[in-house]
């Protein structure tokens, strides 16, 4: 049984008395709400590994990819290019030390396993001319724009009169002057 008591303040507005302060609830029915997990009541278990967070940025030669891999040997790591798609692997170290029975786990959050990102970027890659660097747990991949994908720069000539006219249709009845 939900026993609640609901005072009305003196401006009329409804309250309910939770631990001796008056707190404004609703006028739709309440629920009883079931208590949430915590990681005070559950015991933790060690987790997965995380998403791989990475920075990607680009500019008109190349991109750079920026992957955090703290604890990650750079034997462990693996990166694959494929035109436009970029793909990082890598193996975190498993805490094999501590998993044993006379372990209690209170807090897990660093993970263990595999992590995988592919990030797609918005023009091809030179895949010879790719760079990877590994230091102080961060990788960085340089990853050259494909020639033929980089903007180019086009002169405009200043002339007195356009020299190309325009046709509509197949048949070229209706010519147009340029202006």
């Amino acid at each position: 049984m939900i026993r609640r008591t609901v005072l009305v303040s003196p401006t009329g507005a409804r309250t309910r008395k939770v631990s001796g302060a008056a707190i404004p609830v609703s006028f739709w029915p309440q629920a009883p709400v079931p208590p949430l997990p915590s990681r005070w009541t559950q015991p933790a278990q060690p987790t997965m590994a995380p998403a791989l967070p990475v920075d990607v940025f680009t500019t008109n030669e190349q991109a750079i990819i920026r992957a955090a891999l703290p604890g990650v040997h750079p034997e462990q790591i693996e990166v694959s290019v494929h035109q436009n798609m970029v793909r990082i692997e890598a193996q975190l170290p498993a805490s094999s030390a501590y998993q044993s029975d006379q372990v209690t786990w209170h807090i897990s959050e660093l993970g263990r396993g595999s992590l995988v990102r592919t990030i797609q970027l918005p023009f091809r890659i030179e895949e010879q001319g790719v760079e990877a660097q590994f230091a102080n747990g961060m990788l960085q991949l340089i990853l050259p724009r494909l020639e033929t994908d980089k903007p180019h720069r086009v002169s405009v000539q200043v002339r007195p009169e356009l020299t190309h006219e325009l046709t509509a249709g197949e048949g070229g009845d209706e010519a147009f002057a340029a202006d």
